[in-house]
Parts: C-alpha cells; structure tokens; sequence
C-alpha cells in the first residue's frame, strides 16, 4: 500500500515544479527582451539630440523654425491668473 502511495504523489511533485521552472524562465526571458527593447530604441536617440515641429502634417527640423513656432505656441497660452480673473469678473457681474 505505502508503494502505490508514494508513486501516486510524485507525478504530482513532479508536475508543478516543472511548471515553476517554465514561469521562471519565461519571466526572466521576458524581463531581458523589454529590457533590451527599451535601452535600443533608435527613435528615442534621434528625439533627444534633436527639436522638430509638426505643422500641416510636415516635420520641420530647422532650429530657427521651431523656436518661432514655439514662442508663437507659448504666447498663445492664457495664465492662470488671467482664468481665474475672467471668472471672478463674470461671478460678480
């Protein structure tokens, strides 16, 4: 009896820790893989040496461009204050 016991629990042994083996490793096969994805991303290099700008659909890369769009951009945003200001004036009208 002891001898049909003791072969009914091994398969069961068996069977998770093989399954606890395959985790481990997928999950440190799919650690590196993201790891090496984010490290050499080429696009993520080309952006920080360089500033563009998307108008009308098109990438523009000149420097002197960029920063008239982007001043231009920057004066259109309306401060805080000046919000909070347009809503008191409307309150108290």
């Amino acid at each position: 009896m002891n001898e049909i016991r003791s072969e009914n629990n091994v398969p069961a042994r068996r069977r998770p820790m093989f399954l606890r083996k395959l985790l481990t490793i997928t999950a440190v096969a799919a650690s590196l893989l993201i790891a090496v994805l984010l490290l050499t991303r080429p696009d993520r290099q080309s952006s920080l040496n360089e500033s563009y700008v998307w108008v009308d659909g098109k990438q523009i890369t000149d420097p002197a461009t960029v920063r008239k769009y982007a001043e231009a951009s920057f004066g259109k945003v309306q401060s805080e204050s000046d919000i909070i200001e347009d809503q008191l004036r409307f309150i108290l009208e």
